[in-house]
């Protein structure tokens, strides 16, 4: 997996490709190597737009290649939490349990199609990010203890 990190302080770099390197073998196994992920810091994300990230996926019949955003201005819990959660999306799109039809004509996730307008809270696809962001985190922090032992 190709991992591209720009507009961020520099010590958020490793941090994040690390971490994205980790999600994507827990999500994915040996699929994620043929992902590109970049990873895109902006300075007024959840002020312009009320959230902390998101993901866009861009798909042709070879490849596969992701855009998350992610607001500049989150703590390292906070930010570990975004990008998992938003990684969640990579592996949903990457394996195509989920699908954003082009304009405002909504999702499909797994086999169900839910409207643009959709509930944010009920969506099951933003369900599974949430409950497995802190699954991801918390596995990654203790694997980090596990190596500085």
């Amino acid at each position: 997996m190709i991992v591209n990190v720009s507009g961020s302080f520099p010590e958020h770099h490793d941090l994040v490709s690390s971490f994205c390197h980790f999600v994507a073998g827990e999500l994915l196994g040996y699929k994620h190597l043929e992902l590109e992920v970049d990873i895109e810091f902006e300075d007024d994300l959840f002020n312009e737009s009320g959230i902390l990230g998101d993901c866009v996926s861009v798909f042709d019949d070879h490849f596969k290649d992701f855009t998350i955003r992610l607001d500049r201005h989150q703590d390292e819990d906070e930010l570990l939490m975004t990008v998992a959660h938003e990684m969640v999306h990579v592996k949903q799109y990457a394996t195509g349990e989920l699908y954003q039809y082009s304009g405002l004509n909504g999702y499909r996730y797994k086999n169900d199609v839910y409207p643009h307008d959709y509930s944010y809270a009920l969506r099951p696809w933003e369900t599974e990010a949430r409950i497995m962001e802190e699954v991801l985190v918390s596995k990654w922090l203790k694997e980090l203890d596990y190596s500085c032992e």
